[in-house]
């Protein structure tokens, strides 16, 4: 008999999300039934998922002419991203419930010590997401983190190439008042895992790099870093190509 191979975390998100395409689907349930192991880690997937939704209510946009986003360019360190940060008083305005675009609906958080919101923007249509976004080259991920406690955040990405980047730096964050920025995509086809860090103090991206060095993990299974400072939470990035 043929040992099967590893079922990745990417798959068991895809399954329980009803991504998988119906042969791969038929194949992994079968796979479930007959393996108590596997069907826990399902069941563990779908507890953390369900525990993520909750739904938010919609925001109004103000509708004068202040600009919504102001894009800047990423630092020359890295140049495969452009971050954009939200103006202060739309921030201040939408509270706690911030969705970035008009027609986003519900959006999705993590529970923690912060609240994580993110919406996939693709040809100006905003869809919240949660711990697996399905993107392409060009597509928009905005996002917005609202701590419990003052301190610093910051987003950090990792490809599966091994690739360590900086989406948003280190910025300070006040206790219950949402702070937000926005990432383009280029045309990386791996996929890669942002992780949301909010600490107490500024960190370095080295420190971030040497957890997931430590780590020794593929990349899909990698929800959070062990040994990083603070609390973090991390959302997967799967690339698909335009139809």
């Amino acid at each position: 008999m043929t040992a099967h191979p590893p079922v990745s975390r990417l798959d068991l998100e895809r399954f329980v999300l009803g991504r998988l395409d119906a042969p791969a689907r038929a194949a992994l349930t079968l796979r479930i039934a007959q393996d108590p192991e596997l069907e826990a880690r399902v069941d563990r997937l779908r507890a953390e998922l369900d525990a993520a939704a909750i739904d938010l209510p919609p925001l109004v946009l103000p509708t004068d002419d202040r600009p919504v986003l102001a894009v800047v360019s990423s630092p020359p360190r890295s140049t495969r991203h452009r971050w954009a940060v939200l103006g202060g008083g739309l921030a201040a305005a939408a509270g706690v419930a911030l969705v970035l675009l008009p027609g986003g609906g519900p959006d999705e958080r993590f529970r923690g010590s912060f609240e994580l919101e993110v919406q996939h923007v693709r040809a100006g249509a905003a869809t919240p997401v949660g711990l697996l976004v399905e993107a392409r080259a060009g597509d928009t991920l905005q996002y917005t983190v609202t701590s419990a406690t003052d301190g610093w955040w910051m987003v950090a990405d990792i490809q599966d190439d091994g690739e360590v980047s900086m989406w948003t730096p280190p910025r300070r964050v006040q206790a219950g008042v949402p702070a937000t920025a926005a990432v383009q995509l280029d045309g990386y086809t791996g996929s890669e895992r942002a992780y949301f860090i909010v600490s107490e103090a500024p960190m370095e991206l080295d420190r971030v790099r040497a957890a997931h060095a430590a780590a020794r993990s593929p990349l899909a299974e990698l929800d959070t870093l062990p040994g990083l400072p603070g609390t973090h939470r991390s959302v997967l990035v799967v690339r698909t190509v335009a139809p």
